[in-house]
């Protein structure tokens, strides 16, 4: 499947829809997420020594071709991400060398414990709906990652800390693996 960028990032989609947070659904705070539902957590990378080797590490750990894109799959009913190669060069600037991080990306994605649709804003204020996957590993309790397809096809990640992760769990929820 191509993810329709029209189908889910008007925020009409979700209007008079039941918004609701993980504590609305009963859900459990993510640093409780039981071993079973946790992902094995791969080796953190060596830092780049600038951003096009940043760039070029995150591209290769995600077999992107350079000057093209690759989809990854996500769990059935989901739309694939589309991630482009030109994106990646906005995560390479970051001064937290996020490239360490980027083979927690690919089982973000593909493996998710949650996916939840919500509103966020741009710079021009203007309202757009973004998917946010959220991963726990093995090795960690007290950081998950979260991985953010924007409306141009870009994709962001980060790793939240427990307590800011489960701020971001609210609108609906796409999807939750069970285990």
């Amino acid at each position: 499947m191509r993810f329709l960028v029209e189908r889910f990032h008007d925020p009409a989609a979700i209007r008079g829809r039941d918004v609701q947070s993980f504590r609305d659904l009963g859900l459990p705070p993510i640093a409780e997420t039981p071993p079973a539902l946790r992902l094995p957590a791969p080796p953190r990378l060596p830092e780049a020594a600038d951003m096009d080797a940043a760039q070029a590490r995150i591209a290769a750990t995600l077999r992107v071709p350079r000057d093209s894109h690759r989809l990854i799959q996500t769990p059935d009913g989901l739309d694939d991400v589309e991630v482009r190669y030109e994106y990646l060069r906005h995560i390479a600037t970051r001064p937290d060398h996020r490239e360490r991080w980027a083979n927690r990306i690919e089982p973000t994605l593909s493996e998710p414990l949650e996916v939840w649709l919500a509103e966020g804003e741009l710079p021009t204020g203007r309202k757009v709906l973004r998917r946010r996957f959220f991963a726990a590993f093995d090795d960690y309790r007290e950081t998950f990652a979260v991985a953010q397809e924007n409306k141009d096809g870009s994709l962001l990640w980060t790793f939240l800390r427990r307590i800011d992760a489960d701020r971001e769990r609210n609108g609906l929820l796409l999807y939750r693996r069970e285990g």
